[in-house]
């Protein structure tokens, strides 16, 4: 009868710990470590504190295997501004119009088709097109960092449009009729037979996005080219012809930040980082930037002191809530987030992931989930973490600072996902560790 009670006196513990967990998500699989005695208590801590700082980390990607080219610019007052611009340049394709005697010049349009829109896509959005001074390199792998490309600061061509409402599939730009007439009698004649040659004429093209609001626009490389139209006077109905030009030789997209006149002025690769205190209470991740976030538990040891008895933690939530009010403000927070240990310079230690149940090896991630079914968006990323806060307990691994990222491998293909999330002091959104574990009577 004795251990028919205390089995119900647990049970009534584990049902009011759920509870207390609210709307988290998953199965906290309590008692685990449970021993049916009535000396036994399931206890939930959630006031440890949390320090977050945002860190940067060095940025590179080989955008050059993109199969877009990306152009705008973002401007955050506390994260700066990030700028993209593309470069592309052209490939010879052999024509029949060196034996069209007849054939006459009509015009020259660029044509670039959109594949991605992220931001204030309803906004006018300029694009600004450049000439290149020199030809890129179909050899070289470009990084996002490379500066060697210049281009003319005077426009061949603009074109407005809003990217957002459906009806700009492809971007069209007329270029002059000077340029047009000089590429045109170059095919015709021969004089451009090879991509080289091409290039004597027209290196490459620059390609500089702008608008009143946030937006970044994506264009798709294998499907944008140099259209040359013409007609046949030697038809006895001449009617309008054309030769395409592909950007498939070589493109690539260059991105940089830029944090000057914010708290983040002074943030840098290495040992600097800035304190959420300093940024009204937020960290940031830019998943196409630099920028991560730093997370420490500073008096870990000191919290649970009262708890000397502990034996072992059932269950244990990092629990971030991604600061964003409507799933419609197209500044999706990143699909996944995954958390790896850190040193003193902010290195991201891949071969030191936070240790996960499944092994060693294997990181801690978490997924990002919103539920937008009520009247205020629920959204978050939980990590489950109890392996790690187990060993540290058991003192078989150190209180190490850790930094939550955007997964990391070869970042080739650019994601312009961000967020930005609370520490403890933010008004709503504020990051928590929960903890659930047993302790002796």
């Amino acid at each position: 009868m004795k251990n028919w009670k205390t089995w119900l006196s647990l049970g009534f513990i584990a049902s009011g710990l759920y509870s207390l967990g609210g709307c988290q998500k998953g199965d906290l699989t309590l008692g685990s470590e449970i021993i049916p005695n009535e000396n036994l208590s399931v206890v939930m801590v959630d006031t440890f504190t949390v320090k977050l700082s945002t860190v940067a980390v060095s940025d590179s990607a080989v955008t050059s295997a993109d199969s877009s080219v990306y152009v705008g610019r973002w401007t955050d007052a506390n994260t700066g501004t990030q700028d993209f611009v593309a470069f592309m340049s052209p490939t010879y394709v052999s024509s029949t119009l060196n034996t069209r005697s007849g054939a006459r010049y009509d015009s020259l349009v660029l044509v670039l088709p959109l594949s991605l829109s992220y931001g204030d896509s309803v906004q006018t959005f300029k694009i600004s097109t450049h000439q290149t001074t020199t030809p890129l390199v179909s050899t070289l792998a470009y990084y996002n960092t490379n500066t060697s490309v210049q281009y003319q600061s005077k426009p061949l061509a603009q074109a407005s449009f809003a990217p957002g409402r459906g009806t700009t599939p492809s971007v069209r730009q007329r270029f002059s009729d000077t340029l047009g007439v000089q590429l045109f009698n170059a095919l015709q004649n021969n004089t451009i037979n090879s991509s080289e040659t091409l290039h004597n004429l027209l290196p490459g093209v620059a390609l500089k996005g702008s608008s009143k609001g946030n937006v970044i626009v994506g264009l798709s490389v294998p499907r944008s080219y140099l259209r040359v139209y013409f007609h046949d006077d030697n038809l006895l109905t001449p009617t309008a012809e054309s030769v395409d030009i592909p950007f498939t030789f070589m493109h690539y997209s260059r991105y940089s930040s830029n944090f000057t006149g914010t708290p983040l002025a002074n943030l840098k690769p290495g040992p600097t980082s800035v304190n959420s205190t300093l940024t009204n209470n937020m960290a940031y991740i830019t998943q196409s930037g630099p920028l991560r976030t730093r997370v420490e538990f500073p008096y870990l040891t000191e919290t649970l002191e009262p708890y000397f008895t502990l034996l072992g933690v059932n269950r244990a939530e990092l629990v971030f809530d991604p600061i964003r009010t409507d799933v419609r403000d197209n500044t999706n927070p990143p699909s996944t987030l995954v958390l790896y240990k850190t040193n003193a310079v902010n290195d991201i230690l891949t071969n030191q992931p936070v240790e996960n149940v499944q092994g060693i090896g294997t990181p801690v991630s978490a997924t990002y989930v919103s539920d937008n079914s009520g009247w205020a968006l629920k959204d978050h990323y939980t990590f489950n973490v109890t392996n790690y806060f187990n060993l540290i307990l058991k003192r078989k691994v150190q209180n190490a600072p850790l930094v939550l990222t955007p997964p990391v491998g070869a970042q080739q293909y650019l994601n312009f996902s961000r967020t930005a999330l609370g520490n403890r002091n933010y008004t709503s959104d504020r990051v928590r560790l929960r903890l659930y574990f047993t302790q002796s009577n």
